[in-house]
């Protein structure tokens, strides 16, 4: 694993841990998914970023009980982590975009009435 030891844990906190990557592993695509969707709905639709993931959730519904991989799961955890880089920088590139979208439909409806 990358950095959880087996060896110098209770039973119990590696059951826990046994538990929680489990959970992860169910709903993968979501969890790891979480840093990259608001990056895609700068370039993409929000219906079609989400089509997509519900998409790949169905299709690793067929590969989750086929192929189990802890470290796989570990990893997932410091991919989601980027997420807290990935969402400020999205939401404040999108509310930017918004704002002068807004500015400028006013703006050009003032000049060309409809």
């Amino acid at each position: 694993m990358l950095t959880w030891n087996p060896a110098l844990q209770t039973d119990q906190e590696n059951l826990t841990w046994c538990y929680i990557r489990a959970i992860e592993w169910k709903a993968w695509p979501a969890f790891v998914s979480q840093p990259v969707i608001p990056i895609l709905f700068i370039f993409f639709q929000w219906y079609y970023v989400l089509l997509a993931l519900i998409i790949v959730s169905w299709l690793w519904a067929f590969v989750r009980h086929r192929f189990v991989s802890p470290p796989l799961a570990e990893l997932a955890v410091f991919f989601v982590k980027v997420k807290w880089i990935t969402i400020p920088i999205a939401v404040i590139y999108l509310h930017t975009v918004g704002i002068m979208f807004l500015l400028l439909s006013r703006f050009y409806g003032r000049i060309l009435p409809a």
